[in-house]
């Protein structure tokens, strides 16, 4: 579960970057309030709580740009395990 709920992170940072312009570091600095936060969760050293995950997926939600597609995420569950 928790590699499902990586996948889920990384998949919607990756998405808000390429639809803002905003590097990893200043989206983790916003979303997670933590700058190397999305780094670490791709090399695999960042460790996080459900409440974490949930407070970064909700500022996603709020903070998605106009337009732009959210990211599959149910799509991408049977790649996770």
């Amino acid at each position: 579960m928790e590699q499902e709920l990586r996948n889920h992170l990384l998949a919607l940072v990756s998405a808000y970057m390429g639809a803002t312009g905003r590097s990893v570091s200043r989206t983790g600095h916003l979303a997670a309030r933590d700058a190397a936060f999305f780094s670490r969760l791709e090399h695999g050293t960042a460790n996080f709580t459900v409440r974490k995950y949930d407070e970064i997926v909700n500022w996603f939600t709020l903070a998605w740009p106009d337009g732009a597609a959210w990211p599959d995420l149910e799509r991408r569950r049977g790649q996770c395990a």
